[in-house]
């Protein structure tokens, strides 16, 4: 659905910092002053800003491909100018300030074209290149509605009709109720909010909130977002103090040391016993299969357009978020490993659509880190025994709602020292046997209080060293410690 003709909604541009009078524009609107409310001085004086900042793109840029264009012009003439003998010679300054301009333009035009592209850009690194522009067009493409489907089964393919056809559907089930929905029994619910912190909830901000919220988030966002974005900060850091008192333990959100991962591996438990039952397909597990997964996400992207560093940071990212997540709710078996690395190998090396590509350098090198001349890959298998081990240690230090179903069901201890080994256990018990088995090799009881155990680490890193980084634990919070092993190298 095409936009409707009139003025485009308001963008702040990136390139606008390289003008200098931008800063001396937005101290002057802002220190106007307006007889309003508080929140009606911001609004206002937030209106007046993006009002001013359109005026100015207007007058003082233009049309950014435009002057990229007449530059070029203008610097080609000039060198032609320079080059033909019976015209005078050009003056070196003139021909200097001209390539001055054109570079300056087509930085702008580069930065206009980075924050379309929704993409992170090395610093100083990358282009304007046809990586960048091809990811725009196809986020408009992907983003432009061309039909959609009524409720009586008819296709409408005008932008009118469908822009009537979303307002009314939202209308009818999102407008405003008669009832109020807040006006609840006051006994409802049990209540888990102290006095205290609900003083703490609708205090007054203070000037160091603010100041703390907005130090991490001072960025070029849009303007108009910047009062919600310090307020949610604030609201979010206050209610982080009350979230553990009030949501329970079968929530896996909200809460630090909880995660949706324990109730897959819940989930997964509960049908391993209905394996049991008489039936056809019970306990089969329906999901998406990982190495398609990989291969639909690595197939979206043209090889063509990525360089070699491209493509290494983009397996990077597809091969360790997809299977990573998988990993953290069921076993991954070799061969699939083997499987989702083989796709990775072959969009690395991709050469082009004809014939098969050649593999100049063996995976065994390319997954080694780059200090020993790898490209810093990972490796399926490591990273399977990372999560593994992971998964004990959070068992073992934050006791959550599937570690004690488990322990009830297993008639387990918490113990990483005395694992009872079951006949025919479900693939939760064999995952969480492995990982303590990995946890148990790297670990040792030290005497003392736990608060004042001393701990050594170790000269080089281990799996369980990666896994109490990951897990922001301290030293100073258990009793265990870890010893040097070679079971990474």
């Amino acid at each position: 659905m095409d936009r409707p003709a009139g003025r485009k909604p308001f963008r702040f541009e990136r390139f606008w910092f390289e003008y200098p009078d931008l800063q001396e524009l937005v101290v002057k609107v802002w220190r106007e002053r307006i007889n309003a409310s508080p929140m009606g001085r911001i609004h206002q004086k937030l209106w007046r800003l993006q009002h001013n900042l359109r005026c100015w793109s207007n007058s003082r840029i233009g049309d950014l491909p435009k002057k990229v264009a007449e530059a070029h012009g203008s610097l080609d003439s000039l060198l032609q100018q320079d080059q033909d003998p019976s015209l005078l010679n050009v003056p070196l300054g003139h021909i200097r300030a001209a390539t001055n301009k054109l570079t300056a333009l087509e930085r702008q035009l580069e930065i206009f074209w980075a924050q379309r592209s929704h993409q992170k850009w090395i610093v100083e690194g990358d282009r304007n290149t046809r990586y960048f522009q091809a990811k725009v067009h196809r986020r408009r493409a992907y983003n432009r509605i061309e039909r959609i489907r009524s409720m009586d089964g008819s296709m409408i393919t005008n932008s009118k009709d469908i822009r009537q056809l979303v307002l009314s559907h939202f209308t009818n089930h999102w407008q405003s109720r008669i009832e109020d929905p807040l006006d609840l029994p006051p006994d409802l619910f049990d209540k888990k909010v102290s006095p205290d912190m609900e003083a703490d909830l609708i205090k007054p901000f203070t000037e160091s909130e603010i100041e703390l919220a907005t130090l991490k988030e001072f960025r070029p966002i849009s303007i108009c977002d910047t009062k919600y974005k310090i307020l949610a900060k604030i609201l979010v850091r206050r209610l982080k103090m009350v979230l553990p008192s009030i949501i329970g333990m079968e929530q896996g959100a909200f809460v630090p040391h909880r995660s949706i991962h324990g109730h897959l591996l819940l989930v997964q438990d509960i049908l391993h016993s209905l394996r049991s039952q008489k039936g056809r397909h019970r306990g089969r597990l329906m999901g998406t299969k990982v190495c398609e997964a990989v291969n639909h996400r690595l197939a979206t992207w043209k090889s063509q357009l990525l360089s070699m560093a491209g493509r290494v940071v983009l397996i990077k990212s597809i091969l360790q978020a997809i299977p990573t997540y998988m990993m953290f709710a069921a076993s991954l078996s070799a061969s699939v490993a083997g499987n989702c690395e083989r796709v990775a190998r072959d969009f690395l090396w991709y050469q082009g659509r004809h014939g098969r590509s050649i593999h100049y350098i063996g995976w065994d090198t390319v997954v080694q880190p780059k200090a020993v001349g790898g490209l810093g890959l990972c490796r399926l298998k490591d990273m399977r025994k990372a999560i593994l081990a992971t998964l004990a240690f959070r068992f073992l230090l934050h006791p959550s709602l599937v570690s004690q179903f488990l322990n009830l069901k297993y008639k387990w201890n918490g113990n990483p020292w005395e694992i009872p080994r079951l006949n025919r256990p479900s693939s939760v018990w064999r995952a969480l046997y492995s990982g303590l088995r990995i946890a148990r090799i790297h670990i040792r009881k030290v005497p003392g209080h736990p608060n004042t155990g001393q701990v050594r680490k170790p000269p080089k890193a281990s799996i369980l060293q990666l896994c109490k980084m990951s897990l922001g634990l301290t030293a100073a919070t258990n009793n265990i410690a870890f010893k040097p092993s070679n079971d990474c190298d």
